[in-house]
């Protein structure tokens, strides 16, 4: 059952991240790429930067060591329409929402 919600929450993200191509308007939103500052996270970013030139979006990068809980608030003050989270092994087991200080775990 995990798996149909994941499927159906990428399918629906990936409509969302086309739709941005298709109108001039939505081609002004900015696109929000962290990744790790190792050199897989550093080749991801690269790829998915190749992509949005190509699709004439507007990027914002910022190379990390961790992706920790700090992070996770700046990223949340920050004015972005889509966040992509790279290359990241993370340490921490659980992370808190900024917003409403939710906390949800992965595995």
């Amino acid at each position: 059952m995990e798996v149909l919600k994941f499927q159906a929450t990428v399918n629906r993200e990936a409509e969302y991240f086309l739709s941005l191509t298709n109108d001039e308007a939505n081609r002004e939103k900015v696109i929000r790429i962290i990744s790790h500052n190792d050199t897989d996270g550093i080749t991801s970013a690269a790829i998915l930067i190749k992509i949005l030139k190509r699709l004439n979006l507007q990027y914002w990068l910022t190379n990390l060591k961790v992706f920790d809980e700090q992070a996770l608030k700046k990223l949340a003050n920050e004015e972005w329409e889509i966040a992509f989270i790279l290359d990241f092994g993370l340490n921490e087991k659980k992370l808190s929402d900024p917003v409403s200080g939710q906390r949800f775990e992965y595995k």
